[in-house]
Formats: C-alpha cells, structure tokens, sequence
C-alpha cells in the first residue's frame, strides 16, 4: 500500500525489455447519473488527447518516437489508463504518463469528434437484433441499478457532453486513494513504488461512494 492509500502490485519479468503498467480508479457506469449516461465512455475516449503543456498531435508523436502506448479505459466498475513501455525508455514514457494524469485538458473538437462516433454506433447497433436483445436485458435486469444505463449513453446525455463537462466529472471522480495499479514485465519494482507514491499523492485525497 502506498501512502496515499492506493495499492500497487508488481510481478518483474526480465524476460523480454517490455513493461506494462495500469491504473484504475473506481469509476464506471455504476456511478453514473442518469443524465450522465455514457460519459465514462466518452471520457475514456478522449482522456489521451491534450494535456497543460501538449497537444494530441504532440503526444501521440512522443508516444510513436518511444514505441510506447498510453490509452485509457471505462467499464462497469473502473475507469483509468494503460501504459505500455519498451523498459530502456520508461522513464520518459512515465514523465509523459504523470502529465496524462495530472494535467489533463479536454478539448471541444476532440470531445465532438468522440462523441458523434459514439452516436454512430448507437445508430449503427439498431441494425443489430443481439445487440438490442443484450440492451433490453439489461434493462430488464438491472432496472433500478446504474448496471441497466447503456455504457454508450443515449440520444440525449449525447449531445449534452462538452469539454467542461467530461472534464469535471474526471476531476469529481479521481482519488489517490480508491486506485489500484498493477504492474507486469521488466521494471524495477522498488523504483517504481516511489514513482506511483509520488504521482498517487498529487491526486485529490477522498473517498468516492460505489
């Protein structure tokens, strides 16, 4: 357990030069509203674009430079990020990793462009008689639990997100101390607890109901 109260498990394996790392927080559909319907995707779509200091096109070019991948997840019970590193360069992917985390900025044409692709498909799956029958059990199952919303949201909760939006729902739902990261591959286990410590302990100190 780190000191913020996150936890961290490793397991090195030296046998290839690869290491891969993820960070979820508690998140997901459960905690959506119901006029937030779909916004874990929509933000898991858009986290990895801008940052403070960095555009989109920036980062995925400092990403492609290091052969590495930083992308970003949203499920049910967690959303968070994923970083894969060859390990000569890890250190830098992880500078580029924190800046992902801590100074996120979401732009208005990057969150459009998500979200009409997202509208795309919830069209596109009207065409799709399992995927209707998967949607209406769900309904049926859960339906008075977050688990019956459609993680691709509806119509409506659609063409309300914006930048400001999805960015303040990041903001309200990320903590230092409901996150679980876990690491496999070829790193230094002790080195990289002091990383996490340091990174985990900038993040907002609270206690998220599920």
């Amino acid at each position: 357990e780190l000191s913020s109260g996150a936890h961290f498990i490793g397991l090195v394996n030296q046998d290839t030069p690869v290491v891969s790392f993820k960070m979820a927080f508690l998140g997901g559909s459960r905690l959506e509203k119901d006029d937030q319907e779909g916004i874990t995707e929509a933000l898991s779509r858009s986290w990895v674009s801008n940052t403070k200091n960095l555009s989109e096109p920036q980062i995925l070019a400092r990403l492609d430079e290091l052969a590495a991948g930083i992308s970003a997840f949203g499920g049910r019970n967690t959303m968070g990020l994923t970083l894969t590193s060859l390990s000569p360069y890890l250190e830098d992917v992880m500078g580029l990793f924190s800046e992902v985390i801590l100074e996120p900025v979401f732009k208005e044409n990057v969150v459009r462009r998500e979200v009409t692709q997202m509208q795309e498909q919830l069209k596109n799956r009207k065409d799709n008689p399992a995927q209707i029958c998967i949607r209406n059990f769900s309904k049926t199952m859960f339906e008075n639990h977050p688990y019956r919303l459609d993680p691709l949201g509806n119509e409506n909760t659609l063409r309300k997100f914006n930048a400001d939006l999805i960015q303040n729902y990041l903001q309200e739902h990320i903590t230092g101390k409901q996150l679980t990261i876990v690491g496999v591959g070829d790193f230094d286990f002790e080195e990289s607890c002091k990383y996490f410590d340091r990174l985990t302990t900038q993040l907002p100190d609270r206690i998220l109901k599920s």
